[in-house]
């Protein structure tokens, strides 16, 4: 797949993926706080946020030059996947380390395809 294909694609699903899992987490704070030692309106408010960086990104793929966009978006998509790992350590049960935890290599995984476009971009325009 050519660079920008390949880099529309990846913002594009990594908004989607964002906007989905917020809106999950959002709606089963209630259920998922006690399993992560935080009060339902904390879990909450993180899943508008991830919401608000979903739709963010999807702004991004069209209002920043696509190798700007992919740059900023998989720099953050890195950070998370390391927050994630480390905030994975502080949780119990197996069943929500292991959650969060794939959800950090699908996070990383959005940064490497995002890394793979931005490098195949700037191949392509020298």
């Amino acid at each position: 797949m050519r660079g920008e294909r390949l880099g529309i694609v990846s913002l594009r699903l990594d908004a989607f993926y964002c906007v989905l899992v917020g809106l999950l987490v959002a709606a089963s704070a209630a259920v998922s706080a006690p399993h992560v030692g935080l009060a339902a309106p904390v879990v909450a408010t993180l899943g508008v946020v991830v919401v608000a960086w979903g739709v963010l990104v999807w702004v991004l793929t069209s209002r920043l030059p696509l190798v700007r966009a992919l740059q900023l978006v998989a720099a953050a998509n890195v950070v998370a996947a390391l927050g994630l790992t480390v905030v994975s350590t502080w949780l119990v049960g197996v069943v929500v380390v292991l959650t969060v935890v794939v959800v950090a290599v699908d996070v990383a995984a959005f940064a490497a395809t995002q890394g793979v476009a931005r490098r195949r971009l700037l191949q392509s325009s020298c």
